[in-house]
């Protein structure tokens, strides 16, 4: 699940009502010392920002590198221009670690395929 509210009572939830599958739950910093429960684990820290409301780079990548330190991934929703190149500019700025990633990207050109694949 992939809701960036989600919380520990929320995995719980997962836990108590997945039966059998096993469901990856991304959510906030909530999740940061969560240990799995059953057959649901805590996920990456979900980051969802809009165009008007986007933090600074400084803020976003000390999210990431906060996530980074808990042993957590970050998975930025990027759905226009703007939030693709903030979220790179911040994954850049924390440190990109195995398993972060882009979420949509739905406008990428090439500068911006090219800046991810770095």
């Amino acid at each position: 699940d992939t809701t960036p509210a989600n919380d520990r009572a929320d995995l719980q939830h997962y836990a108590d009502h997945c039966g059998p599958l096993h469901v990856l739950v991304m959510g906030g910093t909530d999740l940061h010392h969560a240990r799995p429960v059953g057959s649901a684990l805590p996920g990456p820290l979900k980051l969802h920002y809009h165009d008007h409301d986007l933090p600074s780079l400084d803020t976003l990548a000390a999210e990431i590198a906060d996530a980074h330190s808990h042993g957590r991934t970050a998975a930025m929703h990027c759905v226009t221009r703007a939030e693709m190149m903030l979220a790179l500019a911040a994954f850049e700025q924390a440190g990109p670690v195995h398993g972060d990633r882009l979420e949509h990207a739905a406008v990428a050109d090439q500068a911006a395929i090219e800046w991810t694949a770095r």
